[in-house]
């Protein structure tokens, strides 16, 4: 038997198989590597370094949200579909949070 086929039927003192492992547990085990996000590394410390300046990963993710909710409303305008909106600036705050939770999502899942 294999190692992980051990460690889940162990016989105890009375000889009957004793189930030490949930299953869930052993199609865990199954795996070889490590499910590891790409950011764990960098992402492991609360904030950046820029020389001497610490900026928190959340700020950098803010200023992308702000940056793609500008862009969608700058979009938006061009097209002429800003006028279907009710309160623009009110739209925009909304995108930002949107697009700030969607990117934090991605990259601090």
């Amino acid at each position: 038997m294999d190692r992980r086929q051990d460690d889940y039927y162990r016989t105890n003192s009375h000889g009957s198989i004793d189930h030490q492992l949930t299953p869930c547990q052993v199609i865990l085990s199954l795996s070889t590597e490590p499910v590891v996000s790409i950011f764990t590394g960098a992402l492991n410390r609360p904030e950046l370094r820029f020389s001497e300046l610490l900026v928190p990963w959340i700020m950098i993710v803010e200023a992308l949200g702000f940056l793609v909710a500008w862009l969608v409303v700058a979009i938006m305008e061009r097209a002429g579909l800003s006028r279907y909106v009710w309160h623009l600036p009110l739209f925009f705050l909304a995108l930002v949070a949107l697009f700030s939770s969607l990117i934090g999502m991605v990259v601090f899942p």
